[in-house]
Parts: C-alpha cells; structure tokens; sequence
C-alpha cells in the first residue's frame, strides 16, 4: 500500500494478491469467520396505479412516517436518493435472515399499499429524476422532491 502524500511507504501502482489476503483477513476475519450475518434491501417508492407518475414529497413524507409507525425487526431508513432502506438485524443464519426481512416487507409493502404506493426492486427509477441529482446518490442530500422527466409536447 502506499502513502504518498506522507512519505511513509513509497509509492507503488500494485500490490500482490496475498498482500490483499492479508489485508482482507487483517481487517474483515480479526476472530474468525463471520458467525451471523444480514443484509440490507433498497427500494424505490412509486404510485401503485402507474409507477411513471412522481409521487409527491408530501405523500412520501406521509407514507415514512405510517412506517415508522410499524413494528419491524429491520431498521427503517432512507438514503439519500430517497430509495427506502432496510437493514435486517444480524442472524445465525441466512433462512433467519430471509425470514425476518420478508416479513417486514410484507408489513411495509401492506402499509404502502392502503397509501396506494407499491415497491419497485430496481438498481435505478427509470421514470423519474431526483431533483438535485449531482451523478452521487451517497453524496446528495436526500430531499423527496421527484420531477418527471420532459415529455414530448403534444398537438
């Protein structure tokens, strides 16, 4: 590894698989193999009736905070692109983990549902542009203000 700019270490362009096996097993495996795992889901919020209409911040506002309402086991949070997050608590093992976050998605996705919002499992909303979008949803601040992309004007 290399440290340039404080002239610890010269600097170098490479490094060799096993000094990033030492790395990885330095930094992730300190005690062992990992014993529980969990993961976390990301979700787009669209109208359940068309999915290309923006919802407006005031729906979202309203809908986040039915949820915070909801008894879950994940952790509820939304990222900075607006997307809805959730973070499963750690399990033993990975039909606990999918078990646990299948139910709070199904008591999420059952709240959203009587709002008339539904979950959209995609990398990315491919109806809608997140006003202020600066090419980083981590470095964006998460603001719920959605505009629809420009549509041709008709005759």
């Amino acid at each position: 590894m290399s440290d340039s700019a404080g002239g610890c270490i010269e600097p170098r362009t490479a490094v060799t698989e096993a000094e990033v096996e030492a790395l990885a097993r330095g930094i992730c495996f300190k005690t062992g193999p990992p014993r529980r795992l969990g993961v976390e889901v990301e979700w787009l919020v669209h109208e359940l009736r068309d999915p290309r209409l923006p919802v407006s911040p005031e729906r979202l506002e309203a809908a986040y905070a039915a949820l915070r309402t909801v008894s879950l086991r994940s952790a509820l949070t939304i990222e900075p692109g607006g997307q809805l997050e959730l973070s499963s608590p750690p399990a033993a093992s990975l039909m606990e983990c999918v078990r646990t976050v299948s139910a709070d998605l199904d008591a999420v996705r059952a709240v959203l549902r009587e709002d008339g919002l539904v979950l959209t499992g995609l990398g990315h909303d491919p109806w809608l542009t997140p006003a202020g979008f600066c090419g980083s949803r981590v470095t964006t601040p998460w603001r719920p203000v959605w505009t629809a992309p420009a549509r041709p004007a008709g005759p």
